[in-house]
């Protein structure tokens, strides 16, 4: 390889390796505290839109029901 063929390879490189992405995926987390408990959380991170996300609690063994498309009742499941 020549010279200017070896910079301008490194220079590519660098730049594609230094430019800044935009990240557009979920973020998850699961925190253990002293006493054995647990949380679970996860962050949405779809930038351009607004999804009117809200904190939700689910208590441990909290029983619920999924719908399907057509309103029909879904799966049931309890929280753990």
């Amino acid at each position: 390889m020549k010279l200017n063929s070896i910079k301008t390879y490194l220079l590519a490189a660098i730049a594609l390796t230094t430019m800044s992405q935009s990240g557009e995926a979920c973020t998850g987390i699961t925190l253990k505290s002293k006493q054995g408990e647990t949380v679970v959380a996860r962050t949405i991170e779809w930038g351009g839109t607004n999804l009117h996300s809200q904190y939700v609690v689910v208590p441990r063994k909290h029983q619920a029901q999924s719908l399907t498309p057509t309103g029909q009742d879904g799966l049931k499941f309890t929280a753990q």
